[in-house]
């Protein structure tokens, strides 16, 4: 099949970054052991204590971002499009699609999911509510988790600046 080269700004996912941003949350719960930063900053500042919540909002948004990769090479290949890159190039109206509809969904299922721990509702009245004995609920953390998960969805993206052909 002949390439025929694509017209107009094409932005593709930064794909290092997923594997960059795993490690934040984890890299900041060590740093607070190590460093003794943990507990010491005043309440709304202290990211150390709440650096574990980073890394659950990064997995939901993380496997958010590879869904929709997949169901956009599922959808590609029906089209006869094998590339690829043709997965991994968006245009403008896609990019700003998927992460809108990525921020949607990463942002709600990350909190739907901390409100079983970070909340008080969530420690008494669901049926896990016995094995979350003792956790104390902090709605805190449940920003800081949804925040990063948003982040995820929308920092990896970068413009193309070479010529992106696809099969005609």
């Amino acid at each position: 099949m002949p390439l025929v080269k694509v017209e107009g700004p094409r932005y593709e996912m930064y794909l290092p970054f997923l594997t960059l941003g795993g490690l934040i949350g984890p890299g900041m719960e060590l740093l607070g052991d190590l460093a003794h930063w943990r507990n010491h900053l005043p309440y709304p500042f202290d990211i150390f204590a709440s650096a574990g919540n980073l890394g659950f909002g990064f997995s939901v948004a993380q496997t958010v971002m590879y869904i929709g990769l997949g169901l956009r090479h599922t959808r590609n290949k029906r089209q006869g499009i094998t590339s690829i890159w043709d997965t991994r190039t968006f245009s403008h109206r896609e990019a700003r699609r998927f992460k809108v509809v990525g921020v949607l969904i990463a942002g709600v299922v990350t909190a739907l999911l901390n409100c079983t721990t970070e909340t008080r509702w969530g420690v008494t009245h669901l049926p896990i509510a016995k094995m979350l004995h003792g956790l104390t609920p902090d709605p805190l953390d449940l920003i800081y988790s949804v925040l990063w998960s948003v982040a995820t969805i929308l920092i990896p993206w970068r413009r193309v600046k070479r010529d992106v052909y696809r099969q005609a």
